[in-house]
C-alpha cells in the first residue's frame, strides 16, 4: 500500500505554523497511518532559499544550506521522517517550490510538461511535472546453510578437563617446524571441541531474531499441511492448518510481546542480538543483492557473487616479490649497535594476558576459533601457543595456517549493486592475532621515536581528533592575521594493498629491526593468500602478493614505518593519519606557490620510487582565507591540473574555506535526523524509553559529538539547530510514553531522561581534550605548545583570576580557535574544578554538576 500526501505550504512562511503541521505530519505517520514507511509526499512547500543538488550515488536531490531557520526545520524535518526528494525542475527564477519527496527506496523519473495545447495555462512558478516511479526490489543473498559450531553451549567444565591432562611437552617438545606444530596444536584441539560442542544450524535470516524456536516449528508445519492441503484438498489437512495458523499467530503476539518486555535485559545480557535487531530493522545489515556486477559482469547468486568479489578484491594488488638481493641484505647483516632489536622471548605471563584480554563478541577467524572459546580455555591453551610463539621466532617462519584471510565485502558508498563501490573487510585467525600483538608491542616500541610526529594514524595517544585540533588550530591562527592558507590533499590509490614487500623490509631494517627478527617479518608478509566468504559461500583462495595484511595488528605499524620517510621531502608543514596526506603553507607570494608545487613534485617522485600511486582526480587544492580576491593558483601532479573545491571532507569533518564548518553542521543534522526518526519510528512498540534512549546514544549522539573540539559552534544559530535534533527527538519520545507527556520543557525531559544539553556536552569535551593534553594523555607537542599558562603578577593586590594565558585575537576566528576555545571555558570554570590535579574520571564528575 502507498499512501500520498498533499502539502500546499502558503507563502510567507510562518515559523509556528509550519511547526505545527511538521509536528502534526511527523505524529500522523508515526501513529495513525498504517505502512507509514511507504509514503509520497508531493506539493508546493515554497522553500525560496533551499538550494537542491543532484546526489552522485543516488538519482535524489539534497539540500544545501539555506538561510532561513523555518526552511531549516522543514528540511530537517523531512530527514527525521526519512524523506528524500527527487524533482529537480526549476522554475523561472531558478528554484524549485515543488517537491516530490518519498522515504522508502524508489527508480523515479521526473520529466518537464511542456504542453500548449494544454487546457490550463503554465504557471512560470510552478512548471508542470511528470511523475514515474518503480519500488525497488529488495532481493538479497539467500545464505548458504552450513551447520556450525555453538562455542556459547560447549561444555568449557569437560573441555579444560581434557586439556589440562594433554603433556603439551611432549606433544611439541621434538618438533622444530612450525606448521608443523601448528597442525598438531589443531589435530589435538579440534576433537576435544568437536565432541563437547554443539552445532548450531544457521538462522534463517527471513524471519527476525526474537521469533523463538517453537514458533519456528510451528511456521514450518503450517506451511507443510498448507502445501499437503492444495496437493490432496483433504479437509483434515484444511483443519490442521487452520489449526496451526491461529497457534502461530499467538506465538507470535507472545514473542514479541516477550522481547518487548525483556528489551532492557537484552541488551544488557545479548547485546549482539539485541543489536542484530536493530540493523535488520535499519536494513543496513551485510545483505546483498542477489543480482551485481562489476565492469559489465552479471553475477547471480551466492557462489557466482562470492567469485566476482574475489576477482575484484585479488585485482588491486602488484605482482611484486621480495627480491634476491633484499634477502641477501637480511642474511649479511651483523648487528652491533645497541640500539638495534633482532630478537626477543614471548613469557607464558604475556601470552596468558592476552588470552584474557580478547574481545569475547568477536567472530572467529579461518581456523573457527573464536575469542570467547580461547578466552574461556585461556589457563590450559597458553601453554601450547607460547611454546608455538616461541617456535615462530626462533625459526624466523610465520605459521603458514595463519596467513589466510577471510574477506566481507562492505557497502562504501553508490550503487549497492555495483561490487567496485564495495570494500573489503579482512578476518584472520585468532591465534595468529594473538601472536601479532605480542611482536608488535616489541617493534612498536623500538621505532615510535623514530616515525614523525606529524604522523596521527595507528599511534598510541593520537587520534583523527589531534590531527583535525592541531589543523584547525594552525588555519585558525593564519586567518586570524589575515594571512592565505593553500593547502592540497591527496589521495594515494590502495596504498595499503601496494606496499612493496622487498622497499618495506629495507624499511624497517633501516629502522633498526634485524637478524631473526627481520627475517621473521619477511616470512610474516610472504605467501599470503585470500578468499571471500558471504553467507557460508567461499570463493577460490587467492595469492596476496603485495600490500601489508589488513585486520592485523602488524599491518598499520608496517605501513607507517613504510611511508615515514616521506616526510623528509616535505619542506611545507603537513599532517598524516596513516596514508590521508595534506600538506599546506601561508602564501603571500608566487614563490610560496611554487614551493607548494615543488613539495607535490617530490611526492609523486617519492610514489614512483616506492611502486606508489597517487590519484591525481581525487587530489583536491583548497584555499583558506578571508580575502575577497585570493591569490591565484594552479597545482599539478604529473601534468594533471588539482580540482580546487570550496569545501573538502577531512577525517569525517567537512571543512570549508572560511572555516564556518557550516557544511559540516549540515551533514551531521542531516545524518542524525534520519536515524532519530528511525529510531522515535521502531522503538515506540518497545514500550521501555531506557532502551530508547541508549539506542539514540549509540547511533545519533556518537556522530553529533565526533570531533566537537574541532568544530564545536560558537554562533547560537548553529547551536540552537544541533540541539533541535535531541529536542525533536526527545519531543517524540515524551509523547509515546504516557507516563511523561505532561512534560512541557525541554528541560524537564532532560531532567526526567536523565540527558543533558549537546552544547553542555561539548564544552566538556573541549575541556577534558584540553586536560589530556597537558597531563600527556594526547601526545602532540604542537598542541601543548599552543597553551600558554597565566604567571600570577608579583603584586598581591591584583589578582590573576586566569589559568591559561588567551593571546589578542582580531577576528572572531582567533577567538573561537579550538585550543582558546578551550582554555577560555577552563578559565571560566577555574575555581570550581583543578584542571592539574583531577584524574579525568574526578574531572568529567565534577564538570557534569557545574555545566
Amino acid at each position: 500500500m502507498l499512501n500520498i500526501c498533499a502539502v500546499y505550504a502558503p507563502s510567507p512562511l510562518k515559523y509556528e505554523y509550519m511547526q505545527v503541521f511538521l509536528n502534526n505530519l511527523t505524529n500522523i505517520l508515526h501513529n495513525k497511518v498504517p505502512n507509514s514507511s511507504s509514503t509520497l509526499l508531493i506539493g508546493d512547500f515554497n522553500l525560496t532559499n533551499t538550494e537542491w543538488v543532484p546526489d552522485t550515488n543516488t538519482n535524489a536531490m539534497y539540500p544545501s544550506c539555506s538561510s532561513n531557520s523555518i526552511e531549516n526545520m522543514c528540511i530537517d524535518n523531512m530527514s527525521y521522517n526519512n524523506f528524500h526528494q527527487y524533482n529537480y525542475v526549476k522554475n523561472k527564477n531558478g528554484k524549485i517550490l515543488d517537491l516530490v519527496c518519498s522515504n522508502f527506496p524508489l527508480n523515479i523519473s521526473i520529466t518537464p510538461i511542456e504542453d500548449t495545447n494544454s487546457a490550463v495555462p503554465p504557471d512560470d512558478h510552478h512548471p508542470a511535472i511528470e511523475v514515474n516511479f518503480v519500488k525497488m526490489s529488495e532481493s538479497i543473498i539467500k545464505p548458504n546453510n552450513i551447520p556450525s559450531l555453538n562455542f556459547f553451549l560447549t561444555n568449557y567444565e569437560a573441555v579444560n578437563e581434557v586439556l589440562s591432562s594433554i603433556d603439551w611437552n611432549e606433544k611439541l617438545g621434538n618438533i622444530s617446524n612450525v606448521d608443523l606444530a601448528v597442525d598438531v596444536f589443531y589435530a589435538t584441539l579440534m576433537p576435544i571441541i568437536s565432541k563437547h560442542t554443539p552445532l548450531r544450524k544457521p538462522r534463517n535470516e527471513k524471519y527476525p531474531v526474537w521469533y523463538s524456536p517453537a514458533l519456528l516449528k510451528c511456521i514450518k508445519e503450517k506451511k507443510k499441511y498448507h502445501s499437503k492441503y492444495k496437493k490432496f484438498n483433504n479437509l483434515r489437512d484444511k483443519l490442521t492448518f487452520d489449526m496451526l495458523r491461529d497457534r502461530c499467530d499467538e506465538l507470535i503476539r507472545e514473542c514479541y510481546t516477550n522481547f518487548k518486555k525483556n528489551a532492557a535485559d537484552h541488551l544488557k545480557q545479548h547485546p549482539k542480538k539485541f543489536w542484530k535487531y536493530v540493523n535488520d530493522l535499519k536494513r543496513n545489515s551485510n545483505s546483498l543483492p542477489n543480482e551485481m556486477t562489476l565492469n559489465g559482469i552479471m553475477a547471480k547468486g551466492g557462489q557466482d557473487i562470492c567469485d566476482l568479489f574475489s576477482l575484484h578484491f585479488q585485482s588491486v594488488y602488484s605482482n611484486y616479490s621480495i627480491s634476491g638481493s633484499t634477502t641477501q641484505l637480511i642474511g649479511d647483516n651483523v648487528v652491533t649497535n645497541n640500539l638495534a632489536l633482532d630478537n626477543f622471548t614471548i613469557t607464558e605471563e604475556e601470552v596468558l594476558k592476552k588470552l584474557k584480554a580478547l574481545d569475547s563478541d568477536k567472530a572467529p577467524g579461518p581456523d573457527q576459533l573464536p575469542p570467547f572459546f580461547l578466552k574461556k580455555c585461556a589457563c590450559n591453551l597458553v601453554k601450547p601457543l607460547t611454546k608455538i610463539f616461541q617456535l615462530s621466532l626462533k625459526t624466523s617462519f610465520y605459521p603458514t595456517k595463519w596467513k589466510l584471510a577471510y574477506l566481507t565485502p562492505i557497502h562504501k558508498s553508490g550503487d549497492y549493486n555495483n561490487i567496485a563501490y564495495y570494500r573489503p573487510i579482512s578476518n584472520l585467525s585468532v591465534c595468529g592475532k594473538v601472536l601479532e600483538s605480542l611482536v608488535q608491542k616489541y617493534i612498536l616500541n623500538h621505532v615510535k621515536n623514530q616515525i614523525d610526529e606529524n604522523q596521527h594514524g595507528f599511534l598510541p595517544k593520537k587520534s583523527t581528533a589531534s590531527n583535525l585540533v592541531s589543523y584547525v588550530s594552525y588555519l585558525s591562527d593564519a586567518l586570524d592575521k589575515q594571512n592565505e592558507v593553500h593547502a592540497i590533499y591527496t589521495d594515494f590509490s590502495k596504498a595499503f594493498d601496494l606496499v612493496n614487500h622487498s622497499l618495506l623490509l629495507r624499511k624497517i631494517e633501516g629502522m633498526g629491526i634485524h637478524g631473526s627478527l627481520l627475517r621473521w617479518c619477511e616470512s610474516y608478509l610472504s605467501n599470503r593468500s585470500q578468499l571471500v566468504y558471504i553467507k557460508g559461500f567461499r570463493s577460490v583462495e587467492k595469492p596476496v602478493p603485495s600490500g601489508v595484511p589488513q585486520g592485523s595488528h602488524l599491518g598499520p605499524l608496517f605501513f607507517l614505518i613504510f611511508i615515514n620517510d616521506l616526510s623528509n621531502i616535505i619542506k611545507s608543514e603537513f599532517k598524516f593519519f596513516a596514508d590521508d596526506l595534506k600538506l599546506y603553507r601561508i602564501v603571500s607570494d608566487i614563490q610560496d606557490c611554487e614551493l607548494i608545487q615543488n613539495d607535490l613534485n617530490n611526492i609523486y617522485k617519492w610514489c614512483t620510487d616506492n611502486c606508489m600511486s597517487l590519484n591525481a582526480e581525487k587530489c583536491l587544492h583548497i584555499k583558506f582565507t578571508r580575502k575577497k580576491h585570493p591569490m591565484p593558483a594552479n597545482y599539478s601532479i604529473n601534468h594533471t591540473s588539482l580540482k580546487e573545491v570550496n569545501s573538502i571532507r577531512d577525517l569525517g569533518i567537512i571543512i570549508d574555506s572560511s572555516l564556518s564548518f557550516r557544511h559540516h553542521i549540515d551533514n551531521i543534522i542531516n545524518k542524525t535526523s534520519k536515524l532519530s526518526g528511525f529510531i522515535n519510528r521502531q522503538m515506540k512498540s518497545l514500550k521501555q524509553p531506557s532502551v530508547t534512549v541508549v539506542i539514540y546514544n549509540t547511533l545519533v549522539r556518537g556522530i553529533l559529538e565526533y570531533c566537537s573540539t574541532v568544530w564545536n559552534p560558537s554562533y547560537q544559530v548553529h547551536i540552537d539547530r544541533i540541539e533541535r535534533v535531541q529536542k525533536r527527538f526527545l519531543y517524540h519520545l515524551a509523547y509515546s510514553d504516557q507516563k511523561c507527556r505532561t512534560l512541557d520543557s525541554y528541560s524537564d525531559r532532560l531532567r526526567y531522561y536523565k540527558m543533558s544539553p549537546l552544547n553542555t556536552r561539548r564544552k566538556l569535551l573541549d575541556i577534558c581534550f584540553l586536560f589530556k593534553i597537558i597531563h600527556g594523555h594526547i601526545n602532540c607537542p604542537e598542541l601543548l605548545q599552543r597553551v600558554n599558562f597565566s604567571i600570577p603578577r608579583s603584586n598581591s593586590r591584583l589578582q590573576n583570576r586566569k589559568t591559561f594565558s588567551l593571546p589578542q585575537s582580531k577576528s572572531n576566528l582567533g577567538l573561537h580557535s579550538p585550543i582558546y576555545r578551550m582554555c577560555s571555558s577552563t578559565n571560566y570554570i577555574r575555581d570550581e574544578i583543578d584542571i592539574f590535579c583531577s584524574s579525568i574520571t574526578s574531572l568529567k564528575s565534577s564538570l557534569k554538576k557545574i555545566l
